[in-house]
């Protein structure tokens, strides 16, 4: 007895979500990680700014009217290059929607990044 074989095609479609994303302008706010959180400032009046609380309470200023320069590697990773003193720096941001990011590192991969004197942890940003 001869047995027939069928192949099951499929013609599902794999749907994602479509947003434009602008250079990160503005005050973002991130995720709190023990007790921990950031806010970074993007303004072309005031430059680069990284402030670090613990608790409510702010911390220490990580990074004070640093000049910077943005980049878009596709449409959702961008690298930004900031001048802090004497040295430059590069953060990588991947936008998961039009108002947040992850930080990420050159390859657009998601890491834990220790900043000041918080641990280091997986941090998001949400526009203020």
């Amino acid at each position: 007895m001869a047995t027939k074989s069928t192949a099951a095609t499929s013609s599902s479609k794999k749907t994602t979500k479509s947003f434009k994303v602008n250079a990160p302008a503005g005050t973002w706010k991130s995720n709190t990680t023990n007790k921990y959180s950031q806010i970074l400032t993007f303004s072309a009046k005031n430059g680069f700014n990284q402030t670090l609380y613990k608790n409510g309470k702010q911390v220490k200023k990580l990074v004070s009217y640093a000049s910077y320069s943005m980049t878009a590697k596709t449409p959702t990773f961008w690298k930004v290059s900031y001048k802090s003193g004497s040295t430059t720096k590069t953060l990588y941001l991947r936008y998961t929607a039009t108002n947040k990011f992850t930080v990420v590192n050159a390859k657009n991969q998601i890491v834990k990044v220790k900043v000041g004197n918080a641990p280091a942890a997986v941090w998001t940003f949400t526009k203020k």
